[in-house]
């Protein structure tokens, strides 16, 4: 081989090494999607009694529930949807769970809120995040489920007492 074409061949191999390193071939890392393995309620507040935390009671078919006290209307008045007075507000906190066991953070899109809206008994205040009761004594059944599409769910079930004080 003739000088020449040893060195085009090097000027060739130069040229290349300085071309990619000037447009910069990187390595990402890809961040692939972390799936939800699970939903677990960490905490139940009722707003309405200064943030009195609610403790689970076991029910009959082995699943937990929440109770707390209605705070009810004055005497003659009914609680109509998004009535400013109506103090039988609870917040549900949730805790969201890998796959492989590590904490996610919340954000909006994970979550979807299932429930009965032509119960009457509650509905989901946007504003606060929080479910505003409007009946006592009956069972209101929530359903948080992932919206990645691995089918983790959970289910809460809550009901306002109605004490005669």
């Amino acid at each position: 081989m003739k000088k020449t074409v040893v060195v085009i061949i090097l000027a060739i191999f130069i040229a290349s090494v300085a071309v990619v390193n000037f447009f910069g071939l990187e390595i990402k890392q890809y961040d692939g999607e972390t799936y939800i393995g699970s939903i677990e309620v960490s905490d139940m507040l009722f707003l309405g009694d200064n943030n009195t935390p609610l403790t689970p009671q076991l029910m009959a078919d082995g699943s937990l529930y929440y109770v707390f006290d209605y705070i009810p209307p004055e005497e003659g008045v009914e609680y109509a949807k998004d009535d400013p007075e109506n103090r039988n507000m609870v917040r549900l906190d949730f805790i969201l769970v890998s796959e492989e066991g590590q904490t996610l953070p919340y954000d909006d899109g994970k979550i979807d809120y299932i429930y009965s809206t032509d119960s009457g008994v509650a509905f989901f205040h946007d504003g606060t995040g929080s479910f505003v009761f409007l009946k006592p004594n009956q069972l209101f059944t929530i359903t948080l489920k992932a919206t990645d599409g691995h089918g983790a769910k959970t289910q809460v079930n809550i009901m306002a007492r109605y004490s005669y004080n």
